[in-house]
C-alpha cells in the first residue's frame, strides 16, 4: 500500500475575538507586574523607615495589620501578573490532525505558539467510523465503558467539513474520538482500517 500523508487543522471559529482576549490578558499581566514593582518599592521604603525609627511605631498592632494587608496586595498583584501571562495563550485553541500511513496524530495548538499531543490513533485499533449524530454514534456514546474525547474547538463544523468519530479500543480503553475534518481524512483512515468499520447508517 502506498505511503499517505494528509494534514488538516480545525481552527477556532472565533479566532479574531480570542486573539483580542489574548492581547488583553497580556496587557493586564504587564499592568499587574508594574503595579507589583511599584508597591514592592513603596513597601521596602516604608519598612526601612519603620526599622530605622524615622516613622514612629506607636501602635504595633495597627502597623502589623497594615503590613499584612500590604503583603497580601503584593502577593495578589504578583499572582495575577504570572497567571495572566502564563494562560494568555489558552483561550485560543485549535487542533492539528496529521495522518501518516495508518497513524493519526492529533495535537492541540494554543495561538500557534505551543502544542500538546492529545492522542495517537492506530487505524488497526479502530472498531467503528462514522458521522457524529448518527444512530450508531449515539449508541456508542451511551455505552458505560466508552469515553468521549472531543478534538475540535467548535460547536459547528466549518464550511466543507463535518464532525466524524473514530471508535477504538486502545491502551486507554474504549474511546470515541470526535474530529472536525473533511471526508477525505475519513477516506484515508478507511484505507488502513479493518474491513467493516464504517457504520452501516453512514450517509
Amino acid at each position: 500500500m502506498r505511503e499517505v500523508l494528509y494534514e488538516e487543522c480545525a481552527r477556532n471559529a472565533q479566532d479574531t475575538q480570542r486573539a483580542k482576549i489574548c492581547k488583553t490578558m497580556f496587557g493586564l499581566s504587564v499592568v499587574f507586574a508594574v503595579l507589583f514593582v511599584i508597591l514592592l518599592y513603596l513597601f521596602l521604603q516604608l519598612a526601612a523607615s519603620v526599622l530605622s525609627g524615622a516613622v514612629e511605631d506607636d501602635n504595633p498592632s495597627a502597623w502589623n495589620a497594615f503590613f499584612f494587608l500590604f503583603i497580601a496586595l503584593l502577593v495578589a498583584c504578583f499572582a495575577a501578573a504570572v497567571l495572566l501571562f502564563v494562560f494568555r495563550n489558552r483561550p485560543n485553541p485549535s487542533f492539528d490532525y496529521t495522518f501518516v500511513s495508518g497513524e493519526l496524530r492529533v495535537a492541540k495548538v494554543f495561538n500557534s505558539l505551543s502544542r500538546k499531543l492529545m492522542c495517537v490513533v492506530n487505524c488497526e485499533e479502530i472498531l467503528k467510523v462514522g458521522k457524529v449524530g448518527s444512530h450508531t454514534y449515539e449508541r456508542l456514546k451511551g455505552m458505560r465503558d466508552t469515553k468521549e474525547s472531543v478534538l475540535t474547538p467548535n460547536k459547528e463544523p466549518a464550511e466543507g467539513k463535518g464532525f466524524y468519530y473514530l471508535y477504538l479500543n486502545g491502551a486507554l480503553g474504549k474511546t470515541l474520538y470526535v474530529l472536525e475534518c473533511r471526508e477525505e481524512m475519513i477516506a484515508n483512515v478507511l484505507q488502513f482500517a479493518k474491513r467493516g468499520v464504517l457504520e452501516e447508517d453512514y450517509r
